[in-house]
């Protein structure tokens, strides 16, 4: 049966020919004009959604996400000192832990598709391990997120091993060191000038204030304070 094909197609006419090499190749454009047809109709609806959305303005209430983020803010035991809103961006001044921070950054990206964390500034630590901070959230624009719920969310958390490694350090109460002068970086302890981060009897000076200084060692810090009348007494 294909040796009878075969001698059909071979004495068949040159225009029949040209037909059946042609005919699948017309199929296959068909299919790709059909194809790329599809293909531009879905560019164009993504461009569309796309620009759509990328012009969206924030039209939600600001009070309520004032009151997410203070609830957020108490979850994470993060103290929160001023909040104050600025056209598309709120302002919080506040202070916390580093870890309980990063959380509270990672909620606030997934608040909304428009909340986006501007700018964050750090301050020195205080005596109990909290940073100050300043914290600029805005919503000027719409941004593609997939947005989590809380469970789903990689909060990190403390450990029982964790606190114990980076337990804050107890002020102690000092009756080895005397402290009489603090003189840019420099203090005069024990009759000594020491500079900032020199060690004195094992004892490392962390910080230097203008009336206070911090002495440190493995496992506690030392509060040194200058006499204010006695300070000034010495300079005049």
């Amino acid at each position: 049966m294909l040796k009878s094909l075969n001698d059909k197609f071979i004495n068949s006419q040159t225009k029949t020919k040209i037909e059946l090499y042609l005919l699948p190749l017309l199929l296959l454009l068909l299919i790709s004009f059909y194809t790329f047809e599809e293909k531009q109709e879905e560019l164009i609806s993504t461009k569309n959604s796309f620009d759509e959305n990328s012009n969206k303005k924030f039209e939600g209430s600001y009070l309520e996400v004032l009151s997410s983020l203070e609830n957020l803010a108490n979850k994470n035991q993060i103290t929160i000192l001023t909040n104050e809103k600025d056209k598309e961006s709120i302002f919080l001044k506040g202070k916390s832990k580093i870890i309980a921070l990063e959380n509270y950054l990672k909620q606030i990206e997934n608040l909304n598709n428009f909340s986006k964390v501007q700018s964050l500034l750090l301050y020195k630590k205080d005596e109990n391990g909290y940073y100050f901070f300043d914290l600029k959230i805005s919503f000027e624009k719409f941004y593609f997120k997939q947005l989590k719920n809380e469970n789903e969310l990689e909060l990190k958390v403390e450990d029982d091993a964790l606190k114990k490694t980076f337990k804050e350090k107890e002020i102690v109460e000092n009756n080895k060191f005397e402290i009489n002068a603090i003189i840019d970086k420099y203090a005069l302890i024990n009759g000594n000038w020491i500079e900032q981060d020199e060690e004195i009897d094992g004892y490392k000076l962390v910080e230097l204030q203008m009336y206070f200084v911090i002495l440190e060692n493995e496992t506690e810090k030392i509060k040194l304070e200058v006499d204010h009348g006695e300070y000034f007494k010495n300079f005049n």
